[in-house]
C-alpha cells in the first residue's frame, strides 16, 4: 500500500495543480452574466470562465460551456478567442482521456498560435500540450515542449510563468522516476518564486520536493516540504492547494505510522474537499483516511470510508480514484477475512488494470504515430528545404549573371564613349594639322620662291664659273712668264 499511497500524492498534487481556486467562483453568477452580456467576446470570455468552474466538478457541464465559446468565436470571425476555446476543450478531452481528440485539437493549437503576435499564447499551448504527453507517458516529447515554454517564458522575461514551467517540468521528471533531475528543477522554481513573493509557487515547489523525496522513501524530508508548504499555501490563502497539502502530509504521516497526525490532516482534507465540492479530492481522501483506519485497527471505519471514496470516484468516473478505492478495499476485506468481498473489488481493479493495459498499448500506437508524422513532416521540410536551396541557388546565379551583363554594358558604354570622345579629338587635332601644315606649305613655298629669287640675282650678279677659272688661270701663266 505504500508505494500506492506514495503514488497518489504526485497524482493528487498534479490535479491540484491544474485547478486554480474553484471553490471560490461563483457559477451561478457567472451564468447570469453570460446570458445577459451584450458584446458577444464577453459572452465568450464567461462561457470559457463557465467552463473552466466545471472542469472535474461537473464534465459535461464544463464541455457545454467551451464549446458554446468555440462555436460562438468561430461565428464570429474572433481568432484569439477561438483559440483560447479549442484549447481549453483539449484540456478537456485530455482530462477525459480522449486523447486522440485532445492531441487533435492541441496540435490546431500551434498552427493558429503562429497567427499571433503574443508570445504567452503560444507558451501556454505548450505547456498544456506538455501536461498532454506527460498524461500519455510519452515525457521525451513532454520535455521538449515543456522546455519551449520554458523558453519562450524567459525571453519575454515572464518570471511568474518560468515558476510555473520549472515546476512543471520538475513533475514530468518525478513521474519518469529521473528524481535527480526532478529535484533540480523544484529547487529552481522554488528559488525564482522566492524572487517575486509568490507564496501560492512556492508552496507548489515544496510540494514537487516532498513527492521525490517521498518516492525515493525519504520520509521525513518529504514531510517536512509538505508542512512548509502548508505555510505558504495558508499565507497565500489557496484553498485548493491547502488540500493537497494536508493530503500529502496525511499520506506521509501514514507511512511514517503517526496515525495520529495522519488521522488529523486527513478528515482535514475531507471537510475542505467537500467546502469546495471536490469530488475527486474528496474520493482519494477518503480512501486514504480508510488505509489510516486499517492501519490503526479499525476495519469498520477503513471500510465505511473506502466505500465512500469509492462512490465518490464512480460518481465522477475517475478511473484512477476507482483503482485506488477498489485496491483499498480489496486490501481492507483481505485483512479482515473476508475473501469473498476482497476478490470482487479485486476483480474490479484488475479490470480497471486491464483498460489501462490497453489505453498503454494506444499510447504506443499514438507515439509511433506522433514519430512517424514527425519524420513524415522532417521530410517534407527537408524537401522543402532543398527546393529553396536550389532555388536560392538558381536566383544567386541569375543575379551574377545579371550583374555580368550590367558591368559589361557599362563597361561598352564607357569605352563607347571614350571611342567618341577619342575620335572627335582626333579630329579636331587632325583639322589643326591640316590646317598648320598648309600654312607650312604656304610658307616653304615662300622660302623656295625668295630662294631662287636670289640665286637668279646671283646668277645676274656675280661672274659664272668658268669666267673665274680661265681668269685664274690667266693669272698664274702671267705669273710664270714674270718668273
Amino acid at each position: 500500500m505504500s508505494l500506492l499511497s506514495v503514488r497518489k500524492i504526485g497524482l493528487f498534487l498534479l490535479l491540484a495543480l491544474s485547478v486554480n481556486a474553484f471553490g471560490s467562483i461563483n457559477v451561478d453568477s457567472l451564468i447570469k452574466r453570460a446570458d445577459t452580456a451584450q458584446r458577444d467576446k464577453e459572452k465568450i470570455r464567461l462561457y470559457n470562465k463557465i467552463g473552466e468552474a466545471y472542469l472535474r466538478k461537473d464534465m459535461p457541464k464544463c464541455f457545454e460551456y467551451f464549446t458554446k465559446a468555440a462555436e460562438l468565436s468561430k461565428k464570429n470571425n474572433y481568432s484569439l478567442q477561438y483559440l483560447y476555446s479549442i484549447e481549453n476543450l483539449a484540456v478537456y478531452y485530455r482530462l477525459i482521456d480522449e486523447y486522440p481528440k485532445s492531441r487533435k485539437l492541441f496540435l490546431q493549437c500551434i498552427e493558429l498560435s503562429k497567427k499571433e503576435t503574443d508570445e504567452n499564447i503560444v507558451a501556454d499551448i505548450y505547456e498544456d500540450f506538455a501536461n498532454f504527453y506527460r498524461k500519455i507517458g510519452v515525457y521525451d516529447t513532454s520535455l521538449i515542449y515543456a522546455h519551449k515554454a520554458l523558453k519562450i517564458n524567459e525571453k519575454i522575461k515572464d518570471t511568474l510563468s518560468c515558476v510555473s514551467c520549472l515546476a512543471n517540468i520538475g513533475t514530468i521528471y518525478t513521474e519518469r522516476e529521473d528524481f535527480d533531475n526532478a529535484l533540480l528543477y523544484y529547487q529552481k522554481s522554488f528559488i525564482m518564486s522566492k524572487t517575486i513573493n509568490a507564496p501560492s509557487q512556492s508552496g507548489v515547489a515544496l510540494v514537487g520536493l516532498g513527492i521525490v523525496y517521498g518516492s525515493k522513501g525519504e520520509l521525513n524530508k518529504a514531510l517536512e516540504n509538505f508542512k512548509t508548504a502548508l505555510i505558504y499555501y495558508e499565507k497565500a490563502k489557496n484553498t485548493p492547494m491547502i488540500t493537497s497539502c494536508l493530503s500529502n502530509i496525511s499520506t506521509a504521516s501514514l507511512l511514517l505510522k503517526d496515525y495520529k497526525t495522519a488521522l488529523d490532516a486527513g478528515l482535514k482534507t475531507i471537510d475542505l474537499c467537500k467546502q469546495t465540492s471536490n469530488k475527486s479530492g474528496l474520493a482519494d481522501a477518503c480512501c486514504n483516511i480508510a488505509d489510516v483506519y486499517e492501519k490503526s485497527g479499525d476495519i469498520n471505519k477503513a471500510i465505511e470510508y473506502a466505500e465512500i471514496g469509492l462512490k465518490f470516484a464512480e460518481e465522477i468516473k475517475n478511473r484512477d480514484s476507482m483503482k485506488f478505492a477498489y485496491q483499498v478495499l480489496a486490501y481492507i476485506f483481505s485483512k479482515s477475512k473476508n475473501y469473498q468481498k476482497a476478490f470482487e473489488y479485486q476483480s474490479k481493479y484488475l479490470a480497471i488494470i486491464k483498460t489501462v493495459y490497453d489505453e498503454q498499448k494506444l499510447k504506443q500506437i499514438q507515439e509511433l504515430e506522433a514519430k512517424y508524422q514527425n519524420e513524415s513532416k522532417q521530410k517534407e521540410i527537408e524537401v522543402q528545404e532543398e527546393k529553396l536551396k536550389n532555388k536560392d541557388l538558381v536566383i544567386l546565379q541569375q543575379k551574377r549573371v545579371n550583374i555580368s551583363i550590367v558591368i559589361g554594358l557599362v563597361l561598352i558604354s564607357c569605352l563607347a564613349v571614350f571611342a567618341i570622345i577619342n575620335y572627335r579629338q582626333k579630329k579636331k587635332t587632325n583639322i589643326i594639322l591640316s590646317n598648320q601644315k598648309n600654312i607650312l606649305e604656304g610658307k616653304q613655298k615662300e622660302i623656295l620662291d625668295s630662294i631662287n629669287y636670289a640665286r637668279r640675282i646671283q646668277k645676274t650678279l656675280l661672274p659664272s664659273e668658268k669666267y673665274i677659272y680661265r681668269s685664274l688661270k690667266k693669272l698664274q701663266s702671267e705669273k710664270e712668264k714674270n718668273v
